[in-house]
């Protein structure tokens, strides 16, 4: 049930339509010099998912930053993983690199990169093929090299909620191939699945962004057979977990 509300709240933050938010660049000028005289002003242009920030000193009209997010085209990122109870941050621990590729229509293609060292009881609950006590399995760290090749959209839709226009949020649903090194007994299992995920994260200039990521995994995998008679079930395992992430990026 818990899976499922996560997954629920990562599709509402899902935004349906782009949102403008700031004043119209293609107002008037006497509007601008309105807000200039009181402080610096900022122009907030939102085109599907891009903002383009202009930012000057209040006192000197200085031009501090100015940049528009449409010219983003590639996108390099690292997160390092752990589990959202962190508490038991030491039973699973990871890295991660991710690549975008902003497309013509919108959106991104996104390639990801995981390799995740865990315990047994964070990412799987049960194994058929073990009779041995549970306690000791659980408790076994496993190996988990995850690839995966999705799709993601850039939003500002957090911007309604936190005043502040350097934040934005990211949604991105991937297919992933997975294999799970089990060490208990020393099996490997490899199988497709799926990974939802949604971000957080600040702008901290024109070619970096900071962030945190929330993701929920879900695959099914296989390892050979051992005997004749073995049946698909006594081999197969059903992965399962959900990991945050802290994100930093560069834009190319």
């Amino acid at each position: 049930m818990k899976y499922s509300i996560i997954i629920l709240l990562i599709f509402l933050n899902m935004p349906l339509m782009a949102q403008i938010k700031g004043v119209d660049i293609y107002g008037s000028s006497d509007s601008l010099d309105a807000d200039f005289e009181n402080q610096s002003f900022f122009i907030n242009e939102v085109e599907s998912d891009n903002i383009e920030i202009i930012e000057r000193n209040e006192n000197t009209g200085q031009l501090l930053k100015n940049f528009h997010t449409g010219k983003d085209n590639h996108r390099y990122g690292i997160q390092v993983l752990t589990t959202p109870d962190l508490l038991d941050a030491s039973k699973m621990m990871g890295f991660e690199f991710t690549y975008g590729n902003k497309m013509d229509i919108g959106g991104w293609v996104e390639f990801l990169i995981s390799k995740i060292s865990a315990d047994f009881s964070q990412v799987a609950k049960t194994h058929s093929g073990l009779s041995s006590p549970s306690s000791e399995l659980d408790q076994t760290s496993e190996d988990i090299l995850q690839l995966g090749l999705g799709l993601g959209y850039r939003s500002t839709l957090i911007q309604s909620f936190i005043d502040n226009k350097y934040f934005f949020e990211t949604t991105t649903v991937y297919a992933t191939y997975n294999s799970f090194d089990e060490n208990f007994t020393g099996q490997s299992y490899k199988g497709p699945g799926f990974r939802v995920e949604y971000g957080l994260h600040r702008r901290l200039s024109i070619g970096q962004h900071i962030g945190l990521k929330l993701s929920y995994n879900l695959s099914s995998v296989k390892r050979p057979a051992l005997s004749e008679g073995e049946s698909g079930k006594e081999r197969s395992l059903v992965l399962r977990w959900v990991g945050v992430s802290v994100d930093f990026a560069l834009y190319f």
